[in-house]
């Protein structure tokens, strides 16, 4: 009994976080002000407490590239180089500017003694050698490819969807992204 509902209470969590994501992904991709989504659950067999906080933060997009641009923010070793072509950083510059959010980004907290990744920066970061308070696990091409669009001084070194390579900044009509229509 302890351990079904235990079970139904992690699927509580998970329908929970789901509906969230669906209905009101602002509580979780967006670009507004900092809000902590902690729900705990207790269950009690022999007075041994159990606790699942799962966490969700809304982090503005200009903290997370400060973030990037600082190294407090970097990738551990493991992560596969970024990879992303001029149509798909086009197209998440465009889904900006119309409004949308960027997406989910999963970050491990840097610091445990006993577990210790070998870690580097964003591509397109540069003079930047402090050790990061946080690592990306999941969001490094979205990451990547707006910082280096919009926060590097340096042209994008990309691909064509036919794997040219070709190097090319990014820029935004300032009057097509004000235009209501």
């Amino acid at each position: 009994l302890f351990v079904l509902n235990l079970i139904q209470s992690l699927l509580d969590i998970i329908e929970d976080v789901f509906y969230r994501h669906l209905f009101h992904p602002q509580r979780y991709f967006g670009f507004g002000e900092q809000n902590e989504f902690v729900r705990s659950i207790k269950a009690n067999e022999g007075g041994a407490d159990v606790i699942i906080s799962p966490q969700s933060l809304d982090t503005n997009l200009s903290q997370l590239l400060a973030e990037v641009k600082s190294g407090s923010m970097q990738l551990p070793e493991f992560q596969r180089d970024w990879t992303w072509d001029d149509n798909r950083i086009r197209g998440i510059i465009a889904s900006l500017s119309q409004g949308y959010p960027m997406g989910a980004i999963m970050r491990l907290q840097y610091g445990n003694p006993d577990i210790q990744f070998k870690y580097r920066t964003i591509t397109g970061v540069k003079g930047v050698s402090v050790k990061p308070e946080h690592l990306i696990l999941d969001g490094q091409q979205r990451l990547t490819s707006i910082y280096q669009a919009t926060s590097s001084k340096e042209p994008v070194s990309t691909k064509t969807e036919k794997g040219k390579a070709i190097k090319r900044y990014y820029y935004l009509s300032m009057e097509k992204c004000l235009d209501d229509d």
